[in-house]
């Protein structure tokens, strides 16, 4: 079945709830059937998504048997320009010869770079927060995290959302759902959260203690607690860690150009204080 199709599928089978009968996503259920992982059925399920409200029958239709690297990419760009990323599209469909997947990349490259340059001239602070948080959640999103999650036992079925809130004592940038090595989700509890902090030259901005011992704080109530940070910041964070000695909680290092995570320093058992079961039904709505 093609992407498109698979995505269809996917879409209607969440018409009345994400969940079946019997509790079961229907997420899961494709996944295990055609062996696409979670996260690739969303993107499939994002890129149909753009085409549907962007095109007629016609371009709809082109667009739909192009490969779903192609679309993914339209799909991201549409997110931080949507004129840009349409007008995109229409050259593709008019001269698909004329691409390749590095050229589409380039050119969401560009769109992407002109647009955080426009909020950065308006907000530089918060503009360069924003990106760095966006940048980590696309790149663990698209399987930045994978080899990570492998080196401690997890090979497939990872879950990355956006925090939406909904607890009244943790507040994570966002949190991920793991499965174990035969891609079957494991406990509910079994939640990973991560914290995405921009560092800068000035301590006072940066606050390199208050983050930690927050992070710190937060991790007793998820399996692991990842703290991202940029690749060039300097490794006080780490020290910092290393000090206070958090069973749980984890750096990676993120080079948001090269598309890469390096963890420096891998969580090492499960919380303790272990506050897990304190999450309600309600709350793990957000997250499950």
């Amino acid at each position: 079945m093609d992407w498109f199709k698979l995505a269809a599928r996917l879409s209607e089978a969440e018409t009345d709830g994400v969940r079946n009968d019997e509790g079961q996503t229907w997420v899961s259920i494709i996944s295990q059937e055609t062996k696409n992982n979670q996260n690739m059925l969303r993107r499939m399920q994002k890129a149909r998504s753009f085409v549907m409200h962007n095109f007629d029958a016609s371009d709809g239709e082109k667009l739909s048997q192009m490969p779903l690297s192609y679309v993914d990419i339209l799909s991201r760009a549409y997110v931080v320009k949507r004129g840009a990323a349409v007008a995109l599209a229409k050259e593709l469909i008019s001269d698909q010869d004329r691409f390749t997947y590095r050229s589409l990349l380039d050119r969401f490259n560009s769109i992407r770079d002109d647009n955080i340059s426009i909020l950065i001239d308006k907000m530089p602070h918060k503009s360069g927060v924003f990106h760095f948080k966006k940048r980590c959640f696309e790149i663990a999103a698209d399987g930045g995290m994978d080899h990570i999650y492998k080196s401690i036992g997890y090979h497939q079925g990872l879950n990355f959302r956006i925090w939406k809130g909904g607890h009244p004592f943790v507040s994570p940038h966002m949190t991920c759902r793991v499965s174990d090595n035969k891609g079957i989700a494991t406990d509910i509890h079994d939640i990973d959260g991560y914290d995405c902090f921009m560092q800068y030259r000035d301590e006072a901005r940066d606050n390199p203690r208050d983050r930690i011992l927050r992070s710190v704080s937060e991790a007793t109530f998820f399996t692991r607690l990842w703290v991202m940070l940029p690749a060039d910041g300097d490794r006080q964070y780490e020290i910092l860690l290393e000090r206070i000695g958090s069973t749980n909680v984890g750096i990676v290092r993120v080079d948001t150009t090269k598309e890469k995570c390096e963890c420096t320093m891998l969580p090492k058992q499960f919380p303790v204080p272990d506050r897990r079961h304190l999450w309600s039904k309600h709350e793990l709505r957000y997250v499950a």
